[in-house]
């Protein structure tokens, strides 16, 4: 996932279980991040198990979030139980 805002470039790299199964997959992934990284493209990884656990995706969401400068907003009157429900449903799908 690629975003470009305000000016900057972030490349959000998403590795599931299968990650990294060859050895020719970590070197590929090492020229493609290096390559990134020559090109001042801030590189974020979410693991399956970030991505799975709420408080690690929340954590990686707040990053994410600081790093584009993004504000929290919050009209309702629990927003972590909301922000709970909606990793849920968005981790659902892929249950193991």
């Amino acid at each position: 996932m690629v975003w470009h805002i305000s000016g900057k470039t972030i490349v959000v790299e998403y590795q599931g279980e299968q990650y990294h199964e060859h050895q020719f997959s970590i070197h590929r992934d090492s020229i493609k991040r290096n390559s990134l990284i020559e090109q001042r493209v801030r590189v974020f990884t979410l693991s399956n198990e970030q991505f799975r656990d709420f408080d690690q995706f929340k954590r990686f969401a707040t990053l994410l979030k600081e790093t584009l400068g993004i504000r929290p907003r919050s009209r309702i009157s629990d927003p972590e139980q909301r922000q709970k429900s909606l990793h849920a449903q968005l981790v659902r799908p892929f249950a193991l």
